[in-house]
């Protein structure tokens, strides 16, 4: 059996950083369906000198995806700088990959997580409030705090009674000078697929079904829920942050100048959400709260 090196590049989060990903998604994708010789898929991260949450969380439920296929994938000890090396073992991925690594917890970063299935939302609920949205972070009442993760939990929520992922899903998230970054990712059905085979209409762009997901009141459940992402939308413009979907070829991107729902020519057997929240000085309340002294009521 033959093995296949993929090289992890530096990853951001900027466009061509998401475009990264999913090219190592289709190479390991297109040798998965036509060479049927190669067995182990080796992670090189000699030219890797930054990472951020998104490609953590995207890289580690490839090695799910690639489980469940029954292939293997490894790492190339020697080739992890100083620094990944670091930030990899203190969020825990090195670990899930091998027992014997130290985890070591670091301040600045949310640990890699894995959810298999929907009995975890306790634990969830506390990794969202403690770890991702700690209160030395962001400053918000908790009437706020308990509201943004219970919309973030819905995530999870659709995910797993939408995506029927295989493999669960996947969440990591940093601090990275002032901005709270989390990435949560399954390699199920997609948003768009699920959309357009409820509205039977198979030739809706990608785009168009996200964009009718995102709208008040649409849902392909039985029950009348949508994404649940109304008042995490509200909350990120205020906060001048991020709220970005890929799932298949379609693209959100939500911030405090627009909403933009696009088609694209990368395709992604699943969803990816990536919530970026800025660390600021205000303090962030319904206006209906008591607030402290000198703060001004934001939402």
């Amino acid at each position: 059996m033959a093995d296949l090196k993929i090289e992890i590049p530096t990853i951001k989060d900027t466009q061509s950083d998401f475009n990264k990903l999913f090219k190592i998604y289709q190479k390991i994708e297109d040798n998965l369906s036509s060479i049927k010789n190669i067995n182990r898929f080796l992670y090189d991260f000699s030219h890797c000198r930054t990472i951020y949450p998104n490609a953590i969380a995207f890289l580690f439920g490839l090695i799910q995806y690639l489980k469940s296929n029954k292939k293997e994938i490894f790492y190339i000890k020697g080739s992890l700088k100083k620094k990944i090396q670091s930030q990899l073992a203190a969020n825990g991925f090195l670990n899930k990959l091998d027992s014997s690594e130290e985890y070591l917890e670091k301040e600045t970063l949310v640990p890699l997580r894995e959810d298999r299935d929907i009995g975890n939302e306790n634990l969830i609920i506390d990794y969202l409030q403690n770890n991702w949205l700690p209160k030395n972070w962001i400053n918000l009442s908790d009437l706020v705090r308990h509201a943004i993760v219970g919309k973030v939990w819905e995530i999870y929520d659709n995910a797993f009674s939408h995506a029927f992922s295989p493999i669960g899903i996947y969440s990591c998230g940093q601090k990275i000078d002032n901005k709270i970054k989390l990435a949560i990712i399954d390699f199920g059905r997609g948003i768009p697929l699920n959309v357009t085979e409820y509205l039977k209409k198979h030739q809706m762009p990608s785009s168009e079904a996200l964009k009718w997901a995102f709208m008040d009141g649409n849902t392909t459940k039985k029950e009348n829920r949508g994404l649940g992402l109304g008042f995490l939308k509200s909350f990120v413009k205020l906060n001048k942050g991020e709220l970005e979907i890929f799932s298949g070829t379609g693209h959100v991107k939500i911030n405090e100048k627009a909403e933009r729902f696009t088609t694209k020519k990368t395709f992604l057997h699943g969803t990816l959400i990536y919530i970026t929240l800025m660390c600021d000085d205000k303090y962030y309340h319904f206006t209906h709260e008591t607030s402290p002294v000198l703060a001004k009521p934001l939402f």
